[in-house]
């Protein structure tokens, strides 16, 4: 196979949210890559799912939105993932992550190297290495990237604080929520500062480019020395699924599109907050709601 020609990978898990509504698909990394193909960005995903009707399902959904599925591997002994998503509190879902599950396993090959030697962008998150196989998987990968990113999505008992670390290390550009940035500095410091935290951070691990969200109260980014924020948008808010997904394809939508860090900060700021006021991970976005969203701004 050809290297790839598509600009962003995205390595990880795919998988159904059982939600009260009945299932949806989600997987942080399937999440960005649908988003990013709905705002310009074609976009692949290197996944593995089970040999059976929700596998078959998934991929559909995946490839109807845009994504190139070439990568997603078929699994015959372990089942497609299932998330249990407990969304009593729209504003805090708690997740249970099934295990063992296809996406445990991902396996290298040529054809993963293949896509990876193509693309600008190979984006990544912690819970598809909570088991060695894709972990090494991703290792191998990484190896190969023109530029890393690092999207944190901590979720207990998913990691270690080695495991974050080599991930942290491997990476260019990290996004991260407030409580993870809170959690990882604890690991290292005892400031209390968020901009303190993040220089600390970001000097530790030589990274480009930190970003941290914080909800409904906007989100900070952190490049070549520089801190920026915003302040975010205010919606009613349906559920948080798939927000912060949506919030990092727009903003490396913004990047791979050299538009300048405020800009970038701004336009994500207002794709996380429309995600956020629609239920489940991967609704429709279109330019126009954008828009309507940026107009709000003063």
């Amino acid at each position: 196979m050809t290297p790839s020609k598509t600009p962003v990978v995205c390595f990880g898990e795919v998988l159904w949210d059982k939600l009260p509504g009945g299932m949806m698909p989600g997987g942080a990394p399937m999440n960005v890559a649908v988003h990013l193909n709905q705002l310009g960005i074609s976009a692949a995903i290197i996944s593995r799912v089970g040999n059976d009707a929700l596998g078959d399902d998934i991929v559909r959904y995946i490839a109807g939105k845009g994504v190139d599925t070439s990568y997603i591997q078929a699994d015959d002994v372990y089942p497609t993932g299932t998330v249990d998503a407990d969304t009593s509190d729209p504003k805090d879902v708690k997740y249970t992550i099934n295990a063992p599950v296809a996406w445990d396993f991902i396996s290298g090959d040529d054809d993963l190297e293949n896509a990876i030697t193509g693309s600008q962008v190979l984006l990544y998150g912690s819970l598809a290495s909570r088991n060695e196989i894709s972990a090494a998987t991703l290792e191998r990968l990484l190896r190969r990237a023109a530029y890393c990113v690092f999207d944190v999505n901590l979720r207990t008992p998913h990691y270690t604080p080695d495991r974050i670390e080599q991930l942290m290390k491997a990476a260019h550009m990290v996004k991260m929520n407030d409580a993870e940035l809170t959690l990882i500095s604890s690991w290292y410091s005892g400031s209390t500062d968020v901009a303190e935290q993040m220089e600390e951070l970001s000097k530790r691990f030589q990274l480009q480019t930190l970003c941290v969200t914080f909800g409904d109260q906007g989100a900070k980014l952190l490049e070549n020395g520089h801190l920026y924020s915003h302040r975010g948008y205010t919606v009613e808010v349906a559920d948080t699924i798939g927000s912060g997904d949506a919030f990092l394809a727009a903003l490396l939508t913004q990047r791979l599109g050299n538009r300048p860090p405020e800009s970038r900060l701004k336009y994500a700021c207002a794709v996380g907050a429309y995600v956020a006021s629609q239920v489940g991970a991967t609704p429709v976005i279109t330019e126009q709601v954008i828009q309507e969203i940026l107009l709000t701004d003063y």
